[in-house]
Formats: C-alpha cells, sequence, structure tokens
C-alpha cells in the first residue's frame, strides 16, 4: 500500500483546468479551503491583477507556458459535455478535439517546462472500458469499443509528452458523480421528484458512481501518493444496476417507480449517445484507490443519496 506523502511535503501549487465544472467547481473550494495555492486555466484573458487565472486556447494552441513554472501538479479536467447534445458528427468531434487537443497542449507545455509538476492528473471516463455487460473491471481490464471507449483511448494517448518528460500521469477513469449541483442526478431529480422515474431498458445494466464528496477527497488522495500514476477508477466499491439506483432514489424520495423505459424509445430519442450512455453496462471497481490506502465517504448508493439530498 502507498503511504501518503507527510502534510509539510504535500504539494502546495495546483493548476486546474475545468475548473467551472462538475468536478472542478467542488475540487476548487475543497483544495483552497484545505490550504493548496490553486490556479485556474481560463479561456478569458485574466484580469491585470489576477494571480490565480492561467490564460490559454487550445483551439488556437496557446498556453501561457511561463505561468506553469513551480506547478506541483497540473488537474486537467478539461472537455465537452458529452450529454447535453445528440451526437452529430459535429457533436463528435466536439468531444473528442476539446478533449485530445487540450490534454496535448498541456502535455507539451508540461514537457517544456525548466522545472515541470512531478503529476499531471488527467481526466478520462469508465467509457473506456465500453460495454461489458456483468463483467467485473478494473484497471487491468482491457479497453472496450463504441465511440466514448475510442475518445478515452486518445485522450490517455494524449498525455504522451507529458511522460516522456518524466511527469508521472494519472487517469482519472470516472463514473456517474452524484451531485444535486450538478451532472446526471440534477437533472433526472424533478422526473423523480414528479413521481416520474422509473428503469431504463432491462435494468439490469450495471452503473458505476460516485459521490461529490469522495471525487473530490480521492484526487486530493492521489495528490498526496508519491509514485502512483497510470489508470485509476474514480467510482465507489459498490456499483449497482439500473433498476436498484431507480429505486433506491424514489424510495429516499418517497415516489413510485413504475415507469419503463424501453431501449427502443431510448435509441430514437437519443440515438448512439443514449445507447452508450444509458444502456451500456460497466461493473468497475476502484481498485488502484483502494490499494492506495483512500477511505471512502459513502461506500453504498443509499448513504450517499440521503447525504446529498440532505444538503440539498
Amino acid at each position: 500500500m502507498q503511504m501518503p506523502i507527510k502534510s509539510s511535503e504535500i504539494a502546495a501549487n495546483i493548476v486546474i483546468s475545468g475548473a467551472t465544472g462538475l468536478i472542478g467547481t467542488a475540487l476548487c473550494q475543497h483544495l483552497k479551503e484545505k490550504g493548496y495555492h490553486v490556479r485556474q486555466l481560463v479561456r478569458h484573458r485574466p484580469r491585470s491583477d489576477s494571480r490565480q487565472e492561467i490564460y490559454w486556447n487550445p483551439d488556437s494552441h496557446f498556453i501561457e507556458t511561463a505561468a506553469l513554472e513551480n506547478t506541483d501538479v497540473l488537474i486537467n479536467l478539461s472537455g465537452e459535455n458529452i450529454g447535453n447534445h445528440r451526437w452529430s458528427s459535429s457533436q463528435r468531434k466536439a468531444i473528442l478535439e476539446s478533449r485530445v487537443k487540450s490534454t496535448k497542449l498541456i502535455s507539451h507545455a508540461l514537457a517544456r517546462l525548466k522545472t515541470p509538476p512531478r503529476l499531471l492528473i488527467n481526466a478520462s471516463a469508465l467509457g473506456f472500458y465500453g460495454d461489458r455487460g456483468d463483467e467485473e473491471i478494473d484497471e487491468n481490464s482491457k479497453p472496450g469499443l463504441g465511440f466514448l471507449a475510442e475518445v478515452c483511448r486518445q485522450w490517455e494517448n494524449a498525455t504522451a509528452e507529458a511522460k516522456q518528460a518524466g511527469i508521472s500521469v494519472i487517469h482519472l477513469r470516472s463514473g456517474m458523480v452524484l451531485d444535486t449541483q450538478g451532472g446526471a442526478l440534477k437533472k433526472i431529480l424533478p422526473w423523480y421528484k414528479a413521481g416520474l422515474g422509473g428503469v431504463i431498458g432491462s435494468g439490469n445494466q450495471s452503473m458505476s458512481w460516485i459521490s461529490i464528496t469522495d471525487a473530490v477527497l480521492a484526487i486530493e488522495h492521489l495528490i498526496s501518493i508519491p509514485n502512483l500514476e497510470g489508470p485509476v477508477n474514480l467510482v465507489s466499491p459498490n456499483p449497482v444496476t439500473n433498476k436498484i439506483f431507480c429505486q433506491t432514489l424514489a424510495k429516499i424520495l418517497h415516489r413510485p417507480c413504475a415507469i419503463h423505459i424501453s431501449p427502443l424509445t431510448i435509441r430514437l430519442l437519443f440515438g448512439q449517445m443514449g445507447e452508450e450512455l444509458f444502456l451500456h453496462s460497466c461493473k468497475a471497481f476502484p481498485s488502484q484507490l483502494m490499494q492506495s490506502g483512500y477511505v471512502f465517504q459513502h461506500t453504498h448508493l443509499e448513504e450517499a443519496l440521503r447525504s446529498l439530498l440532505s444538503s440539498a
């Protein structure tokens, strides 16, 4: 088991891209409260007096490289939202390029620094594994098939230049992040509160989830672990089926769970996006996190949902 770095040795200077996203927002707030010096990569020109913002524009291949000097850890969470729009050819291109271009730009910049960071934590997703049915997945499992699997493969490969420069790279393969302030849970809560929640498809597809609390604390944990690199599944140790997820959320809200959405309806409404996001199954486990000594705050779905909804 990897031992955490002593508090006096914890990396103090953190740069985060995608800081306004679901995980990024909560992570920035938490790290600042813990005393880290956090700066953000932003796509608008920073104010002249701002010391917390670094300008970059992946579309024009620009980043203020010199401003990254003396960074201890860079956390790249950038990427086009995969669930906002049906996957047209232009949307698929945006999803892929927003991840690969930004990651290549960051990797290139870090590799050119006089004092590069010791660690790059780069976002990825469980989509890497594709549709795996009831197979139990960990970080040693082979990549799968499908659009998201290909996106994740190219996304992770885009860190090659940073690795070649001797920077440790962690690929953060996140599952469904539960937070009432954003993501899938925020979108479905109104439907469930109205009594319109229900099972999608067979309901037997596995859903690998993690609470926003554990997502943030796990990333902080990874910052403090020396010599850890490679893929890390950012999920709880207890995945559930879609049916169990729906029934649990409905029970907590004291609402019925009577609606059934057929696979055909999902495909007609959402196309390939619906197929991969709602019907694919990935029963993933956080082997790397657990072996490194991370202790989850929410190991079971019901306790996680009750905690989130009680503070909403």
